[in-house]
């Protein structure tokens, strides 16, 4: 088994990596031999996070927080564990951290859809989520959420849990009850932040 690093990166202040995960050829062959008949995938990518050293989760293994926190990835957390056991710390000039990882090799991943773009995609979503990780505990998921957000005399943004447990919808709303129209669906809280803030910011910008 061959890995090798794909990008090294920062988001919202924490660092991500991704790894690009190969089979040599006897490897692949044994396999295949073994597998007969089954579809296996050669290479793939995981996605890791480094996470603060203050942040809730550091020291926790994945199967025992995953039942208080519903944190969204694909496939979902399969790694929790100290960087140094999966890099050379010194060859990169890192400092040991808490990593929370995923991997692309389930049954039906393929390095076509869960490429390297796909999986800095994730990386990124999953820090959203580490970020506002009360949003992502098991009970506040199955609260109704109904934030206000005044515009002007006539005018306000709400966001609305709707649909299920796990959607959000920006929706601008007049104050006589009137929906006007829906900007965005969000799967997470922080994504529906973020429209919100830049409705706001290029509106504000509009009217200058």
């Amino acid at each position: 088994m061959i890995d090798k690093l794909a990008r090294v990166d920062t988001y919202k202040g924490y660092m991500f990596f991704i790894k690009h995960i190969y089979r040599d050829k006897e490897y692949d062959n044994i396999f295949r031999e073994m597998l007969e008949g089954t579809l296996m995938s050669t290479d793939w990518y995981n996605g890791y996070v480094i996470l603060p050293d203050d942040h809730e989760l550091v020291d926790k293994f994945y199967g025992e927080f995953e039942k208080e926190y519903d944190i969204e990835v694909h496939g979902g957390i399969t790694f929790s564990d100290y960087l140094s056991k999966i890099m050379d710390l010194e060859v990169m000039d890192l400092e040991d951290g808490y990593v929370l990882g995923f991997d692309c090799n389930h049954a039906g991943d393929n390095p076509v859809h869960c490429n390297q773009r796909y999986v800095e995609n994730e990386c990124k979503k999953l820090i959203d989520q580490l970020i506002n990780l009360d949003d992502c505990k098991v009970n506040n998921k199955n609260k109704e959420v109904d934030l206000v957000r005044n515009i002007d005399s006539k005018s306000r943004l709400v966001v609305k849990h709707v649909l299920s447990d796990k959607v959000f919808w920006v929706i601008e709303e007049n104050h006589e009850g009137e929906w006007i129209e829906v900007l965005k669906i969000c799967e997470i809280r922080a994504e529906a932040d973020s429209v919100v803030n830049f409705y706001l910011e290029n509106r504000s910008r509009n009217l200058c």
